[in-house]
């Protein structure tokens, strides 16, 4: 497997100045396919980071929030399904 990183999301814990951050602090331009409770931006590196308000983060994460999830994953685009062993 080609190892590269596609997308890093970070949960937030406000959306609106998060965005604000990245978008008019650093000047990332945000893309389109950014809609609802989901922000992405795609960086030159073909790599994207995407923001996600951290309490939802930590449900698709099967976890709760209780102040120690660190609300971050990472992800990988593949062209065929796998099964990976981590040791």
């Amino acid at each position: 497997m080609e190892p590269r990183l596609n997308i890093v999301t970070l949960g937030v814990r406000d959306l609106v100045k998060a965005v604000a951050f990245y978008r008019d602090g650093l000047e990332w331009r945000q893309s389109s396919a950014s809609v609802g409770d989901f922000a992405i931006f795609k960086l030159s590196t073909g790599t994207a980071v995407a923001l996600y308000p951290r309490r939802l983060h930590a449900v698709d994460a099967k976890t709760k929030d209780h102040g120690g999830f660190g609300g971050i994953t990472r992800a990988q685009n593949v062209s065929a399904k796998k099964h990976l062993v981590l040791s």
